[in-house]
């Protein structure tokens, strides 16, 4: 008898707590759920792609602090995905529904030329995200997309705000449960809600990591090969380097890159590009990067990306004959050739720069080359350069 009043006793409290449970969750836990990290102006902010799901009946708002600039988030950002960069959360929970996330702890270049339009899969035999807001290094939304109408009933949107050295990086899932049946609509409060938030706070944290550790390791790899460690300490303008390399070794090299973007910085890296490379006599190449804006029905500039990047070129141009002449025959470069190119800087800095014998940069930019140091430019380009990288300092020390 006791035995039995005893299970009916515990049986009686877990029925309390269970009707209790919903109530608890509806008016005192659901906000911090759907809200995790997100300041109110976050939470009441529009965003880039809030119009893809205008009338969403759910929606979070999620968010964390970078200790990084917005440059060295976005790589990790636009690589994600199944059988590519993974989602940085609980692989082991996503491959239990055989979604093969392996979440990747180094940038990977082949995933970083993202389009509009551009499907990022959630994994096999399953619908895909598509691409359609994507403004580098501001904002990113995808919209799932599939045979069904219920498979285009979630809008996904990052945005990155600069807070000086730092960065915001908001997370916003668009769904509209309005129109499900009560069931389905129940299940999605209270198991997907939370679920959402153990899965998404995870995924925040993980970018965070990877990002700042990006960030931490261009600040201080950014130093190139050790062979060319006092190079720059060697010439005129300052010192930035240590090295032992011969004189030989340094007339034999053949091709020198220098990115450059109008900035005072770039200027100092053109101008010790150019002393570099007539003391190498070696061809100099004086490479700009346009990099255009995208709004979700397509790049913002598109129809003028052409007049834009030519005029970059002009401005380039006309920046590298006014430092040619102001130098003698013999203190210049036996080649100089000027180029403007439309894209992402770091992929296009690495392509002009397959053969090259040395890359130089500025230490910080003012376009595409924003925040070299720290950024993911510098980044993609240390880890992935076949030639010795040069980082120009902006002020003489």
């Amino acid at each position: 008898m006791f035995m039995k009043r005893t299970l009916a006793a515990g049986a009686g409290i877990a029925a309390g707590l269970a009707a209790g449970l919903p109530p608890i969750y509806l008016f005192a836990l659901r906000r911090d759920c759907l809200t995790w990290g997100a300041r109110p102006d976050e939470v009441s902010r529009k965003l880039a792609g809030d119009e893809l799901l205008p009338d969403a009946s759910l929606v979070t708002t999620r968010a964390i602090t970078i200790d990084a600039p917005p440059e060295a988030v976005w790589p990790w950002l636009v690589q994600m995905g199944s059988g590519r960069g993974g989602a940085y959360s609980y692989d082991w929970i996503e491959n239990l529904f055989g979604l093969n996330m392996h979440s990747a702890s180094e940038i990977l270049p082949e995933y970083q030329d993202l389009k509009l339009g551009d499907e990022l899969p959630l994994g096999p035999d399953r619908p895909v995200m598509r691409v359609e807001v994507l403004d580098p290094p501001r904002a990113l939304a995808l919209r799932i997309t599939g045979p069904n109408i219920a498979d285009q009933a979630w809008a996904w949107i990052f945005a990155l705000r600069p807070e000086g050295e730092t960065t915001r990086l908001i997370s916003r899932n668009r769904i509209p449960t309005a129109s499900l049946p009560p069931i389905p609509r129940l299940f999605y409060t209270f198991f997907m809600e939370p679920g959402s938030l153990v899965m998404e706070r995870k995924m925040l944290l993980g970018i965070k990591q990877r990002a700042e550790r990006s960030a931490a390791a261009a600040a201080s790899e950014v130093t190139v090969p050790a062979r060319l460690r006092a190079l720059y300490s060697e010439r005129s303008h300052g010192s930035l380097f240590s090295t032992g390399i011969s004189s030989k070794e340094m007339t034999k090299m053949p091709g020198i890159i220098v990115g450059i973007d109008g900035s005072v910085h770039s200027r100092r890296a053109l101008d010790w590009a150019i002393h570099e490379a007539a003391i190498r006599k070696a061809p100099l190449t004086v490479l700009t990067v346009h990099q255009a804006a995208a709004g979700w029905a397509g790049p913002v500039a598109y129809p003028g990306d052409a007049d834009l990047t030519a005029e970059a070129r002009k401005k380039v141009q006309e920046e590298t004959d006014s430092a040619l002449e102001k130098l003698d025959e013999k203190d210049r470069p036996p080649s100089v050739t000027v180029e403007a190119r439309n894209g992402f800087p770091a992929t296009e800095l690495l392509k002009a720069a397959e053969d090259a014998d040395m890359i130089v940069t500025g230490s910080r930019g003012a376009g595409g080359f924003a925040k070299l140091m720290l950024g993911s430019v510098s980044s993609q380009i240390v880890q992935h350069a076949h030639c010795p990288v040069v980082v120009v300092p902006g002020d003489r020390r």
